[in-house]
């Protein structure tokens, strides 16, 4: 996963399909069509978190998504997170970043 769609995504206000793009050619390469929605569903982006992974959504002020692997559902667990402008754009940080954790 590069550093530069992630720092792309947290710079967004808003979803687009240029980012759906940069997210499918992360996951898939570059030839692929782009049919889903990631930065602007939160269904469609909840399908790119990682198997293994609970999320918790929180429609605070700032928009935050909180990944933890199941096999550490306990206080103190290590977790992934991320804010956004918007709760899709958040799911796709955070599992985005989940992906590219060891």
């Amino acid at each position: 996963m590069t550093d530069d769609l992630l720092a792309k995504l947290e710079a967004a206000t808003e979803g687009s399909r240029e980012l759906d793009a940069h997210i499918l050619a992360e996951l898939e390469g570059p030839d692929w069509v782009v049919e889903n929605h990631y930065t602007t569903s939160i269904d469609v982006a909840l399908t790119l978190v990682p198997e293994g992974f609970k999320p918790r959504l929180d429609f605070d002020l700032a928009k935050r998504c909180y990944l933890c692997p199941e096999s550490e559902l306990t206080i103190g667990a290590a977790l992934v997170y991320a804010d956004s402008h918007t709760m899709p754009l958040a799911i796709c940080i955070a599992a985005l970043k989940a992906r590219k954790a060891p």
